[in-house]
């Protein structure tokens, strides 16, 4: 019985060089928020992010693999601002196209459970669509709406760990988690050009990112 044992737990082929892994990943959040004032609630300001990003890494070793990841996000936020006559809802959308290639270094944990601790660089490409909605109602209701569109592109730099479970020999659920990062957007309006640099250390649930990997290759 002992051996039969030991020998379900280690049916699991290892990780090793020259393999390939093919992962599919997504991460999806939301946060919102109630403001009472005078005893009137409002809602306070709203985000929703989705992202989708698949990705390829090939194993140099058994544990160090090189890797490009292909990523599609988009950020919406939304403040609405009441007061007694006039209502001002603004609607910001962030989306954009990146591309990343990256380095990741897998400990063991056993024969199926791997830790990850994952470094690289990406650029990414996009756009900021701003809405902003004026209703008033003094002398008669009257609506305005002002639209504005920019470009937007940044470069980063960043690293974050992961852990990856095979639930077979070929299949594997994947998630990574927080997100340290260094990052330097531009966005343009017009002739006008915004520049900002940032360091950002995230350990929220939108930095939480889920997939599932398979792998091509002999195990050992």
């Amino acid at each position: 019985m002992v051996a039969m044992l030991f020998a379900t737990n280690f049916a699991f082929a290892q990780l090793s060089k020259g393999n390939l892994l093919v992962t599919g990943a997504f991460s999806v959040g939301s946060t919102s928020q109630e403001n009472t004032i005078a005893g009137k609630t409002t809602d306070g300001p709203s985000t929703s992010t989705f992202s989708i990003i698949p990705n390829v890494s090939y194993f140099l070793s058994d544990r160090f693999a090189v890797g490009l990841e292909l990523g599609y996000s988009r950020l919406s936020s939304e403040v609405v601002d009441v007061t007694s006559s006039r209502t001002t809802t603004t609607k910001e959308v962030t989306s954009g196209l990146g591309l990343s290639p990256f380095v990741r270094y897998y400990i063991p944990l056993g024969q199926k459970f791997y830790f990850y601790g994952q470094g690289g660089f990406g650029f990414t490409s996009g756009k900021v669509e701003n809405t902003i909605t004026t209703v008033t109602t003094f002398l008669g209701t009257q609506t305005t709406e002002t639209k504005t569109e920019s470009d937007l592109s940044a470069f980063n730099v960043g690293f974050r760990p992961g852990v990856t479970y095979f639930f077979t020999d070929r299949f594997a659920l994947d998630a990574s988690f927080g997100l340290l990062n260094f990052s330097n957007l531009t966005e343009k309006l017009g002739n006008n050009e915004t520049k900002n640099s940032e360091i950002n250390f995230n350990i929220i649930p939108s930095s939480l990112t889920f997939g599932l990997s398979y792998r091509f290759g002999a195990g050992k």
